[in-house]
């Protein structure tokens, strides 16, 4: 009882700093396209690409690590301070080769040149992972100074951009604000991880205890990074700044709604490899209970996002990306299959510590996605990014369950799928109705997503307390 107390307190954390963290790129990112223009939003999201491959190599599989092999001794201080200080030592020279690494990247391959500016200005995040230490704060599920801190830096990253950023001019200075949203919590995180253990170098860094199960989560993240920013990589190559910029519109809104389930299930892993190091049987009770959770919410927002895509790229980017609504249409299908997947690999594999399967579904994943674009990308540009996205993912999903069975079975879920189903069906019939009265934007999001919400609401707790009271009978 007491776990699940400390799950739902910390998920309530962790999704109210995700619920900012979405709140905030809705009231910044229309700001943005309609101050920046097309291009050069596009030269950001693909500067923003390459860096995000150098964080990964940075950090390698470090954080995840952390968490995992942290959380199982944070109760033995000299442990976890000699644990800390050794895999902080390890990421401080993962670091300096990720940092050199980019360097004759972006100095000796012409191609780069246009983005050299942007990418060295976006590199200090790169220093900022380092700095910040992040998975001590998640060792001991401190998600409440979590969320606080990270909506106290989004708060000012909002008024350094209405103040700084005031035309297409601008758009180096807004490359300064999305490095601060990184370097702001590194600083805080500098004076705050003090009151868990003093992090020092080390240089007794047992790397073959460390290295095997650090290098092995890194192939996964590669993999997984890989085909999550590839498109946008080879859209780049393929199609221009242009098709990018359109494309970033539609996963600007993928991405937000990726990080709000995320934030449910990372919440999970310190407890859950707490509990599968300890031995507790409840284990499968628990992730039957997350499953349910995530799909009830997974799939209306799935659902409403495809129906309303013209209205939310209006709203969220401007009629310049209208182009970036059917790509959204389709990534909002993927959404589906990466948050079940997510799930299987967070919740069910890793406490488990079977990274290897992670690794071979990833891998495959990536695989798929990369030969794919090839194909698709010359020919339907972003949407034919955002297809082989649904292909990649949907390999993930089915390649995880059948690595995960042995510890989960959806069909405890089954039923929760069907009264979800059942919840959508007003949605549709006010999609229909309300279409008929061509309204804005606006208020086609306030009526079919904010009404086909509540009522999905109201049938699915109605329907569950009916599944709950006949599953007691039948007990």
């Amino acid at each position: 009882m007491k776990s699940e107390k400390i799950i739902v307190k910390n998920t309530m954390y962790s999704i109210l700093k995700t619920i900012a963290t979405i709140i905030f790129p809705i009231i910044t990112y229309p700001y943005i396209s309609r101050t920046l223009n097309v291009t050069d939003i596009g030269k950001i999201e693909f500067s923003r690409s390459i860096i995000n491959y150098i964080i990964l190599l940075a950090g390698l599989g470090i954080n995840t690590y952390a968490i995992r092999e942290g959380a199982k001794i944070r109760d033995d201080q000299q442990k976890i301070k000699i644990f800390s200080n050794q895999v902080f030592s390890i990421n401080i020279l993962s670091t300096v080769f990720a940092l050199f690494f980019l360097g004759l990247f972006i100095y000796f391959i012409k191609y780069f040149n246009p983005y050299r500016e942007l990418i060295l200005i976006l590199s200090i995040s790169i220093i900022a992972n380092l700095v910040s230490r992040e998975w001590l704060n998640s060792i001991y599920e401190d998600f409440k100074y979590i969320t606080l801190r990270n909506i106290f830096i989004q708060v000012l990253s909002v008024i350094f951009m209405l103040i700084w950023v005031k035309s297409a001019n601008d758009y180096l200075i807004y490359a300064f604000i999305i490095v601060f949203s990184s370097l702001g919590p590194a600083i805080l995180n500098l004076f705050y991880t003090k009151k868990y253990t003093s992090l020092g170098v080390s240089k007794q860094l047992e790397l073959s205890t460390h290295l095997p199960p650090i290098l092995l989560i890194f192939a996964i993240n590669l993999s997984t990074t890989i085909y999550v920013n590839l498109d946008t990589t080879m859209l780049n190559i393929f199609s221009g700044d242009y098709a990018t910029g359109i494309y970033s519109a539609s996963t600007k809104v993928y991405g937000l709604l990726k990080s709000l389930v995320a934030a449910v299930i990372i919440v999970m892993l310190p407890r859950l490899s707490n509990m599968v190091g300890k031995g507790h049987l409840r284990v499968e009770q628990i992730l039957t209970k997350i499953s349910i959770v995530i799909i009830l919410f997974v799939a209306p927002v799935c659902f409403f996002t495809f129906l309303l895509s013209d209205s939310i790229i209006d709203i969220l980017a401007s009629k310049a990306f209208m182009a970036a609504s059917f790509s959204l249409k389709l990534l909002s299908i993927s959404l589906v299959f990466s948050s079940l997947a997510s799930f299987l690999t967070t919740s069910v594999l890793l406490p488990y510590g079977k990274e290897k399967k992670i690794l071979i579904a990833s891998v495959f994943s990536a695989l798929i996605n990369f030969i794919l674009n090839f194909w698709f990308i010359p020919r339907y540009t972003y949407n034919g990014a955002a297809l082989t996205t649904i292909i990649a993912e949907f390999s993930m999903l089915i390649i995880s369950y059948y690595f995960a069975r042995e510890y989960f079975k959806f069909t405890n879920v089954l039923i929760s799928l069907f009264i979800s189903v059942i919840g959508m069906i007003p949605g549709i019939l006010l999609y229909v109705v309300i279409n008929i009265f061509k309204l804005s934007s606006f208020w086609n999001i306030f009526l079919i997503g904010g009404f086909g919400f509540l009522l999905y609401l109201l049938i699915v707790y109605r329907q569950m307390r009916i599944s709950n009271f006949l599953e007691k009978m039948n007990t």
